[in-house]
């Protein structure tokens, strides 16, 4: 797991964790992956645990990067070293939606 993409996980689990949920093994390690590297069981395991909940987990970081207000230079340097992994584009398009409303 890269360090980029640990850093949206722990945010992701502390999201959850307020809720009373906690993210599997394989989640986090599906979310840590890159899809262009996945073999078919993790393909398989992507399309049935993270592409329905993508929309929650995408509202999740929103709600994290919110909360830790200021924080968005952070989030800038570690979407840098982990875009290619799922999470890691997540958090990029939170990042740029985030930029489009800033600028409207």
């Amino acid at each position: 797991m890269e360090n980029g993409s640990l850093f949206f996980i722990r945010a992701l689990e502390e999201h959850f964790a307020a809720a009373g949920k906690r993210l599997s093994a394989r989640v986090k390690e599906i979310l840590a992956g890159s899809p262009m590297d996945f073999n078919q069981e993790e393909k398989d395991d992507y399309h049935r645990l993270i592409k329905p909940a993508r929309e929650l987990v995408k509202q999740s970081l929103r709600e994290e990067l919110k909360r830790a207000d200021g924080a968005k230079q952070t989030w800038m340097i570690n979407c840098l070293s982990c875009t290619q992994t799922v999470v890691g584009s997540m958090a990029a398009e939170v990042l740029l939606e985030q930029e489009a409303a800033q600028q409207e």
